[in-house]
């Protein structure tokens, strides 16, 4: 397969995905929220970083990958079978974003930024684009380092790249999943339920649940946690600041009483 064609892989199945999640949203959903002001918001804050990521990053992670040679890359996985180089990858950067969504948890001028996100009162799958364009590019310059040490197949590396998207999508969507078979999925992934809580205003709810993907991160580094939730967003910023765009944008650099 050529590489035009396995560029378009990533946006088809995330199309597809958000067709899936939105379709189960509106059949069986977990609780009753508001569509309106809060997706225009998110899809605005969306397309903005989509802007300066073409900015900060004008040939893409794609082109950063093609590049990448035994000499420039630490692992160089493309020189193992395309099983280990996916598992590798996948595992790898898994393991990574968990620890990057825990970090900005934790260091006061990276929340800041993590704020935008947690911020909105509603869950559905819009809150999975729902961030700043200042953590976006953060999040852009970690992938670079990550992908100059792996050096992985651009194949290999867009299955992640589906995988990390389609994830958020599911995991933020308002889905009713039968209490079953939930609880037999969280032991492998992060289902929307397991994900609930980490959207609490309540900051111990708050401050668990970081896996993306694969559960065994929050259950290995002991963040992990059973509690269910039907509140979102944070005490400090009102419904209306979450709906802003303009508040949005400006919520990492407003001054505060304390961190």
């Amino acid at each position: 397969m050529s590489e035009a064609y396995l560029l378009w892989v990533r946006p088809l199945i995330f199309f597809i995905t958000i067709i899936l999640c939105l379709t189960a949203e509106i059949l069986r959903p977990e609780f009753k929220h508001d569509y309106k002001s809060r997706v225009k918001t998110n899809i605005l804050l969306l397309l903005f970083s989509i802007l300066i990521l073409k900015i900060a990053f004008p040939y893409g992670p794609y082109a950063l990958t093609e590049s990448t040679n035994s000499e420039s890359s630490f692992l160089f996985l493309k020189s193992l079978p395309w099983y280990l180089d996916a598992i590798i990858t996948i595992l790898i950067f898994d393991l990574i974003i968990y620890w990057q969504h825990r970090l900005f948890h934790t260091i006061p001028w990276l929340w800041r930024f993590h704020e935008v996100h947690h911020s909105d009162k509603s869950m559905d799958l819009s809150m999975a684009v729902r961030f700043h364009p200042g953590e976006i590019v953060l999040s852009g310059l970690l992938k670079t380092v990550i992908l100059m040490v792996l050096a992985p197949r651009l194949e290999v590396f867009l299955v992640y790249e589906s995988i990390l998207s389609s994830m958020a999508i599911f995991n933020h969507s308002n889905i009713h999943i039968p209490p079953r078979v939930e609880r037999w999925l969280r032991y492998l992934i992060v289902t929307p339920q397991m994900h609930t809580p980490h959207h609490s205003p309540i900051k111990e709810l708050t401050n668990s649940n970081y896996g993306n993907f694969l559960s065994i991160w929050d259950r290995l580094f002991k963040s992990f946690t059973n509690e269910s939730n039907n509140s979102f967003g944070l005490d400090q910023v009102s419904k209306n600041q979450a709906d802003s765009i303009l508040h949005q944008l400006a919520l990492p650099f407003q001054p505060r009483l304390k961190e």
